[in-house]
């Protein structure tokens, strides 16, 4: 079973988190299908795998407490666990994973989805490639040539929720070295639209 893959490069351990889900890709097993065609995985599937995701962290980060203590950690990995009561598809369980990641502070330690996900639900991402500067959010391109909005025009909320505040929200979400924002901010103009 591969949910999660440690790489060495150049005897520094790179370790890219990956969600596969083996246990949950099994539709006989209990999931339901979403409107996008992906899985609803039952809460016994999401609850297994973040168990295994946090091992796999516990066990094998080697510097896990370095920015966040053990006690707090503890705390939030049940606060996470006790957020899977339902269940859930696949970018669902990640807005309840990459917290946890960002919190490690290592560049290094990242969280995707599996192949492919993002080619088979594009009606699931945020239509827009935007750039965040100064906590506002511009327009640089479309992934819908029907989209009336047009490049370069500013973001003042989505789905009536202001913009400023998601990306503060989505900024905390994003893994870099520390806690570092320029990072983050140049990560969060590439990956705004899996975050949203």
């Amino acid at each position: 079973m591969k949910n999660f893959l440690p790489i060495l490069s150049a005897g520094l351990i790179t370790l890219f988190t990956v969600l596969s889900y083996p246990a949950c890709m099994n539709r006989s097993s209990g999931s339901q299908e979403d409107k996008a065609g992906q899985g609803k995985f039952t809460v016994d599937q999401l609850q297994a795998d973040f168990r295994q995701f946090r091992q796999f962290l516990e066990e094998s980060h080697p510097k896990l407490y370095q920015f966040t203590s053990r006690r707090t950690f503890d705390s939030l990995f049940e606060a996470h666990y006790q957020m899977i009561h339902h269940p859930m598809s696949t970018q669902e369980f990640y807005r309840i994973l990459i917290p946890l990641v960002a919190r490690v502070g290592c560049g290094h330690t990242s969280l995707w989805t599996p192949d492919g996900y993002w080619d088979k639900a594009p009606q699931r991402m945020f239509p827009l490639g935007v750039h965040a500067l100064d906590g506002k959010l511009y327009v640089i391109h479309s992934y819908n040539q029907h989209c009336p909005v047009k490049k370069g025009s500013r973001i003042i909320s989505v789905n009536g929720q202001n913009v400023e505040t998601q990306v503060n929200e989505m900024l905390g979400n994003i893994w870099s070295d520390g806690f570092i924002m320029t990072k983050r901010c140049r990560r969060l103009n590439n990956v705004f639209p899996y975050l949203y």
